[in-house]
């Protein structure tokens, strides 16, 4: 009995891959005994001698990607009975210039997920990256607000004509100067504003007076906006959301609403979007008016 695999690798590191047989592929009562394997071509992918897995049902073999390229694994397994099986996988192994990065306002990164998501030690670095990223940015949206820390230069805000001028993010740190309609303005608070901050909101408030109302009437020199650690809440909920589209992909459910089942009944799925329990803790940093 054959089976085939296709995996894909960075380059670098060492990585679990392996075949399980089940079914028809193994007698009844038959187990596996050991195995061997193949490579081809010889170089560019080393593969550790396959391992029996503790059920005796299949085999484990670690790799280490080399160079990138095409190559192919052959498992020869031995059965108890003395019969023999075969796997036959192909690794595609990337070039670390074909790897997405993680942006900049990504709220987890690729170790935290392998941690979470045991089964995705194998799974590209590539992949999980353009899940951060996209789940990162999904979380921005919903807030309304980048929810990392970044600093920004050269910020210009619309005065609003009241007493208090809310800040494009929160938490904000390292205020620098403020201009408006260009006239440079103290900070103090026997001056002309003062900055409020905390974990929900950030604005200046302006002394003895009102903000201009107008576009870009205000320019703020530099300022840092968003968290500076990522609090746990966050963390968790990324991680899950994360999870949950790693498992439709694997599953290949994008778009799919409902699937059918053994005799012929449908099992619903999961809508797309954010998980009711990721939503409700996005809901506590979300922007009040959102």
């Amino acid at each position: 009995m054959e089976l085939t695999g296709a995996w894909e690798i960075p380059v670098g590191g060492k990585w679990p891959l392996g075949v399980k047989f089940h079914g028809d592929d193994l007698p009844t009562g038959v187990t596996v005994s050991s195995a061997t394997k193949a490579v081809t071509p010889a170089v560019g992918l080393t593969v550790d001698d396959p391992v029996v897995d503790s059920d005796a049902k299949g085999v484990t073999f670690w790799v280490t990607a080399v160079t990138a390229g095409n190559y192919s694994v052959l498992v020869t397994v031995t059965r108890s009975d003395g019969g023999k099986n075969i796997a036959l996988g192909s690794v595609a192994v990337v070039a670390a210039s074909d790897r997405t990065t993680l942006a900049a306002n990504a709220l987890i990164t690729v170790a935290d997920f392998r941690g979470y998501v045991t089964d995705a030690v194998g799974v590209t670095k590539n992949a999980i990256e353009t899940i951060i990223n996209g789940i990162s940015q999904e979380f921005d949206r919903f807030v309304g607000f980048v929810l990392k820390q970044a600093t920004y230069t050269a910020l210009y805000l619309d005065g609003n004509g009241e007493k208090y001028l809310p800040l494009p993010g929160y938490p904000a740190a390292s205020l620098g100067t403020v201009t408006e309609d260009g006239t440079l303005l103290a900070e103090g608070l026997d001056d002309d504003y003062v900055l409020y901050t905390s974990d929900n909101d950030a604005y200046l408030q302006k002394i003895g007076g009102v903000w201009l109302d107008g576009p870009k009437t205000e320019l703020i020199s530099t300022v840092k906006l968003g968290f500076p650690t990522i609090p746990g809440d966050l963390i968790l909920a990324c991680l899950k959301q994360c999870a949950w589209e790693y498992q439709r992909m694997k599953r290949s459910e994008w778009g799919e609403t409902s699937r059918s089942g053994e005799g012929g009944g449908s099992v619903s799925l999961v809508e797309p979007g954010l998980l009711p329990d990721v939503v409700a803790v996005l809901k506590r940093y979300r922007r009040a008016g959102l």
